[in-house]
């Protein structure tokens, strides 16, 4: 559905930008610096850097802080994205792992006092709406494919 979770996650923050409750932030700590000489990582762990940070935090008054996880459909937290997730929640943090713009909307509208507003309802179904269409072409393809099993092996009869 999102090409790349970079795509994923540029959604996400324009949903946050409009269903947030009044003086919310949120931050994303640039983790995902493959590449890089082992010395500048060395240097960002001496300064603080932790491997498995999640992707986005949210500080709201009056609530735990949040962080968000954000995975493509099909990919997993790693085992340094589960450590950390585990120690955030030890430290009274609360953690949601998401694939999706409604699985943020649904792990936050009970956490908090979330904006309704006509773009975020859009963002919604329109991510509703992409993903039945995916389902139908796959399941198309499928059939799709299944037909042409069935001719071949009928023409081999």
């Amino acid at each position: 559905m999102y090409a790349t979770e970079a795509e994923l996650q540029i959604q996400i923050c324009t949903f946050l930008d409009i269903i947030l409750p009044a003086h919310s932030i949120y931050h994303h700590s640039a983790n995902e610096g493959r590449g890089n000489k082992v010395q500048f990582y060395r240097k960002l762990k001496r300064m603080g850097f932790k491997a498995g940070w999640p992707d986005l935090e949210i500080i709201t008054p009056g609530s735990p802080t949040l962080f968000l996880e954000l995975k493509r459909p099909g990919n997993y937290a790693t085992i340094h994205q589960k450590e950390i997730h585990t120690q955030l929640r030890d430290a009274g943090a609360m953690v949601y792992v998401c694939k999706s713009i409604n699985e943020v909307y649904e792990a936050l509208k009970g956490v908090l006092d979330i904006k309704k507003h006509p773009a975020a309802t859009a963002m919604l179904l329109h991510e509703e709406t992409m993903q039945k269409d995916l389902l139908r072409m796959r399941a198309n393809k499928r059939q799709d494919k299944n037909r042409k099993v069935r001719k071949l092996k009928a023409a081999s009869i």
